[in-house]
């Protein structure tokens, strides 16, 4: 099959309110995607098998430009990662660690996609789709968690005979926690995926984009990365609380800096790049701070404390991101550098 074979389009752009010329042509990339949204819902096999054989098309008709309207933008990023989303579904469904890890972030990226653009497609069903994902990635989280505490202990160095029992607990735990990702991925689970998804990139937001003026994605991108930018620089104040939420909060809000960062700046700039590697090196120390602080509070049956060894490679690990951690804020938060970016953002048209 063709990419023009197919009726459907993903293009949404027009002539934007700003005044910028943005191409009503339908883009090669946009008559690409739509090939992989064929009708009916296909199953999940089917749908995987689509995503992996036209990997080539689905990079074209994702990428970003700056003469796109908002709208495209948004759908672009929707598509790319629900197909990384669907391609990690079955692994994950049987038990793989790292695909579930993709299968999660997947599903991050999704939300932080609709959230950042949440005003813009108030009309649609994104709100509700979000609110899908967000119990989905919970749902899954206690599987990941353990797959964190796993690796850590599968290190060579940390495998000894005293963390053997532990080792075998974790193991049995995290067998019964696949249980919950079997009962969120399995059955009908991608299907009510699909029924949320599919609409709101086929119908919705193409109905959207044709009944409203758009903006460029160009400065619909400035605008949602200065206010998650914000956001994360004002939490910045827990980076050393003992406050496991708080810590969590600033996670979240580094990690949609990141990945924000990451998928604008080849419309956004060098700066944008520069502020995705500041925010990456930042939230890893916060991730590292907070998930060993968690391990090393587990108590319950179901998640045993750790024997003593580990508690204290748990402790040094810890402490060695927390003696990093005001070098790496300083970085974020460099006076030059935020000013620049700042400014940057501001004029994103």
């Amino acid at each position: 099959m063709s990419p023009s074979a197919h009726p459907f389009s993903l293009s949404v752009r027009s002539r934007a309110s700003t005044g910028r010329k943005v191409s009503s042509r339908v883009s090669a990339g946009s008559r690409r995607l739509a090939v992989l949204l064929p009708g009916g819902r296909p199953p999940l096999e089917q749908q995987v098998r689509i995503f992996v054989e036209n990997r080539r098309w689905i990079e074209a008709g994702c990428r970003l430009r700056r003469d796109l309207a908002d709208l495209e933008g948004v759908q672009r990023l929707l598509f790319r990662h629900y197909g990384e989303l669907v391609c990690h579904w079955q692994p994950a469904l049987e038990g793989d660690a790292n695909a579930l890890h993709e299968v999660r972030k997947s599903l991050r990226r999704l939300r932080t996609v609709l959230r950042s653009f949440r005003a813009r497609l108030k009309p649609t069903s994104a709100r509700r789709l979000s609110r899908h994902l967000r119990k989905l990635d919970r749902d899954l989280g206690p599987a990941r968690d353990l797959d964190v505490a796993l690796e850590f202990l599968r290190d060579p160095g940390e495998v000894r005979s005293k963390t053997a029992a532990y080792l075998s607990r974790l193991q049995h735990a995290r067998r019964k926690a696949q249980r919950a990702v079997r009962r969120r991925l399995g059955g009908a689970a991608f299907r009510a995926l699909q029924s949320r998804i599919d609409p709101l990139l086929r119908v919705e937001i193409p109905a959207l984009g044709a009944a409203t003026s758009p903006t460029s994605l160009t400065r619909a991108a400035g605008e949602a990365l200065l206010r998650q930018w914000r956001r994360a620089r004002k939490l910045g104040r827990h980076r050393n609380s003992s406050d496991s939420t708080r810590l969590h909060r600033l996670r979240i809000a580094l990690r949609r800096v990141r990945y924000l960062a990451e998928v604008f700046a080849p419309i956004l700039g060098r700066p944008v790049e520069q502020l995705q590697r500041r925010a990456d090196r930042f939230e890893h120390l916060i991730a590292e701070i907070r998930d060993t602080s968690g391990e090393l509070a587990r108590t319950s049956e179901n998640e045993p404390s750790p024997p003593r060894a580990v508690r204290r490679r748990l402790r040094h690990r810890r402490d060695q991101a927390r003696a990093a951690l005001e070098e790496a804020w300083s970085n974020f938060e460099n006076r030059k550098f935020c000013r620049d970016l700042k400014a940057l953002l501001e004029a994103a048209d």
